[in-house]
């Protein structure tokens, strides 16, 4: 199973498949994250969604989704040595154009296995584009159950969030990334209300995670 099959609109997100970078460092990634894909007969897909800056990372780690296979970009990204040696090479923006394709390519890969495997997958991921609707409509044909975390923020806080993880991490987000994001939220969140069997929206902007909004197959709860 290829990538465009589930998701035709992918080439919008990675420009090539992972054949085109593959090597042992990106093969021996992909290998460790699959010792946590277990087989399942009724396989779970979990995505938080969001801009940058609005508290994904956060919210994941307080679920303790990292003890299964868990999928994020922005860790895979962190984990490459030649991301972390051009951080001091060339700096924290530069850095992020460099890598961030690769380590969406390799993310990428890992889901493709990992929906082959048919394990549950946990993914933070903003969600925020029509490759990640095909995906969830491709899983839930294959047999999937669906579940969004879609984490909001107004974009002012988010921005201030980012700039202040960049001077504790050195992880830069362009300030354009979230900007365009955040234009997008609305549009999506009502699409994913249709179509995710299970959808809980929270906002952050108070710094707490405030439950706004439950869906279960498209039907407000509560």
């Amino acid at each position: 199973m290829k990538l465009v099959n589930l998701m035709p609109d992918i080439l919008d997100l990675i420009p090539y498949d992972y054949d085109a970078i593959k090597c042992p460092l990106y093969d021996e990634i992909i290998g460790r994250c699959l010792q946590k894909a277990v087989p399942s007969w009724h396989p779970k897909f979990v995505q938080v969604g969001g801009i940058p800056g609005a508290g994904k990372t956060t919210f994941c780690k307080n679920h303790h989704w990292n003890r299964q296979l868990f999928i994020s970009f922005d860790a895979i990204m962190e984990s490459l040595p030649g991301y972390r040696q051009d951080l001091c090479l060339l700096g924290h923006a530069e850095s992020f154009r460099k890598w961030e394709i690769p380590a969406r390519i390799v993310g990428y890969e890992i889901l493709r296995r990992a929906i082959m495997k048919r394990s549950d997958i946990f993914l933070e991921h903003s969600g925020v584009n029509h490759a990640h609707v095909q995906l969830v409509n491709s899983l839930k044909k294959l047999g999937y159950d669906t579940e969004m975390y879609f984490i909001t923020c107004n974009l002012e806080t988010a921005s201030r969030r980012a700039v202040r993880r960049e001077k504790n991490t050195k992880r830069h987000t362009p300030p354009q990334m979230i900007a365009e994001r955040a234009s997008l939220v609305g549009k999506y969140l009502r699409i994913y209300t249709e179509i995710v069997d299970n959808l809980y929206v929270y906002d952050t902007s108070n710094n707490q995670f405030l439950l706004q909004q439950n869906y279960q197959k498209g039907c407000l709860v509560g």
